[in-house]
C-alpha cells in the first residue's frame, strides 16, 4: 500500500475553453440567495451559489416606502450592495448615491464570507468545465469532443491517479522544464480496455468495458510535466478528477481486503407505502489490514495523524496487482494497530471514498 498526497494544481495548458458566464467573487459584494460566483482557489476556478438564508433582505424598490432601520440589497455599476435606511418615508432614494437616506452595509451578512471556507453560507457547484476534473469532487466529469488535452506541473512527483473516466486511452508525456529548451524525459500510453471473459458467450456478446479508475507511475524530475491526454475516440471523453503527487509507501497490504460501497441514493415512501427510489453518488468504503515494520509505527502513524482530514490518492494494491476497487480517492477513518509484534506489526485502516 501507497498513499500519494497530491501537490496543488498548476493548470498550464488545456484545450477546454475558459468559461465567464459569473462574476469572481468580491469581498466587499453583498450576496442574496441564490446568486451564482467563480471563485479561484488554489488554482482551481470552481462555481459557488450563495446559501445566504438567515435574512429576509429584497431587493430595493423605487416605488416601496422604507422605514428607518430596513435594509434591502441594491445591483448597480456592475455589483451588489445591502443598505440599511437612516430615515423613515424612505421613498424613491437610490441607496447608492443617496448618502443622508441609505448606509453601506460592509459587514454580517454574505459579505467578505470567502465561499470555500464558509460552507454554510456557499453551496460549491464544483469547478468549471476546463477544472471539474481538478475540483475536489470525483462526481464532477471534464468531458470534451473525442478529448480532454491538459498540461500540469508535476514537480518532484511520480505518480498520477485518473478517476470517473470515460475513455479509451490515455497517453502522457513528461516534460523536464529545469533546462531550457525544455526536454521529453518519459512517455507512455495506457489501454483502458478491460480484456477477459468468462464465457465463449460473453467474448463474443458482451459490450467492451473499460477502466474508470487508474493510476500509473513516472520519473521523478525536479521540474516535471505532465502533459495527458486522454482519448474517447468518436465520442465525448470524461474524467471526474487528476491527482499528482509522490507516492509514500506504506506497507504491505494483507488479503483479505474487505471492499464496500458507501450508496448515496435515497428511497421515499408516500402515505400508501409506494417506494420511490432516487438514484444517488456512491464511493468506495476499504478497509484494510496492512503489515508494518514495528520500527515504522511511530513514523507512520505521526505521518497519518498530520494528514487527518486531507484526501488522499490511496493505492492498496501490492507490487504486480492494480485492482480498481483498491484505488480510492479519500480520507482514513480510523488507524488501529490490530497486532502488534517486536517485527511485523498488523494495523487496520479504514478509508472512505469522497463523491
Amino acid at each position: 500500500m501507497k498513499i500519494i498526497v497530491p501537490i496543488t494544481t498548476d493548470l498550464r495548458l488545456s484545450n477546454i475553453p475558459e468559461e465567464n458566464d459569473y462574476p469572481l467573487w468580491d469581498e466587499t459584494w453583498f450576496y442574496p440567495p441564490g446568486e451564482i460566483v467563480y471563485y479561484i482557489h488554489d488554482g482551481i476556478k470552481e462555481i459557488f451559489q450563495s446559501l445566504e438564508k438567515d435574512n429576509n433582505l429584497s431587493e430595493w424598490d423605487s416605488a416601496t416606502e422604507y422605514r428607518k432601520d430596513d435594509i434591502v440589497y441594491y445591483r448597480h455599476d456592475g455589483r451588489i450592495d445591502a443598505y440599511r435606511s437612516l430615515q423613515d418615508a424612505n421613498t424613491g432614494n437610490i441607496p447608492s448615491t443617496a448618502t443622508d437616506w441609505w448606509e453601506l452595509i460592509t459587514t454580517g451578512y454574505n459579505i467578505g464570507k470567502t465561499p470555500y471556507d464558509n460552507p454554510s453560507n456557499w453551496q460549491n457547484l464544483g469547478g468549471t468545465n476546463r477544472y471539474k476534473m481538478f475540483d475536489t469532487f470525483t462526481n464532477t466529469v471534464t468531458e470534451a469532443a473525442d478529448y480532454i488535452e491538459v498540461e500540469i506541473s508535476a514537480r518532484k512527483c511520480d505518480t498520477c491517479a485518473l478517476f470517473n473516466l470515460d475513455a479509451t486511452t490515455i497517453e502522457w508525456i513528461l516534460y523536464d522544464e529545469g533546462i531550457d529548451p525544455r526536454e521529453q524525459v518519459a512517455s507512455g500510453t495506457i489501454d483502458l480496455q478491460i480484456t477477459g471473459s468468462s464465457s465463449w458467450y460473453e467474448y463474443f456478446y458482451k459490450d467492451i468495458e473499460y477502466k474508470r479508475d487508474i493510476l500509473f507511475n513516472f520519473p521523478i524530475y525536479y521540474n516535471g510535466v505532465l502533459y495527458l491526454k486522454i482519448i474517447k475516440g468518436n465520442s465525448t471523453a470524461k474524467c471526474g478528477l487528476c491527482r499528482v503527487g509522490r507516492g509514500d509507501y506504506i506497507g504491505q497490504s494483507q488479503l483479505p481486503v474487505k471492499t464496500g460501497v458507501l450508496d448515496f441514493s435515497r428511497r421515499d415512501e408516500d402515505d400508501r407505502g409506494y417506494s420511490y427510489l432516487k438514484p444517488g453518488y456512491w464511493t468506495k468504503d476499504n478497509d484494510v489490514d496492512v503489515m508494518i515494520p514495528t520500527k515504522q509505527i511511530d513514523i507512520i502513524y505521526r505521518k497519518l495523524a498530520n494528514l487527518r482530514g486531507t484526501p488522499l490518492v490511496w493505492d492498496c494494491n501490492n507490487d504486480g496487482v492494480s485492482y480498481e476497487n483498491l484505488l480510492i480517492y479519500g480520507i482514513f477513518r480510523s488507524f488501529d494497530v490490530v497486532l502488534p509484534g517486536p517485527v511485523y506489526s498488523q494495523v487496520s485502516i479504514n478509508i472512505e471514498g469522497l463523491v
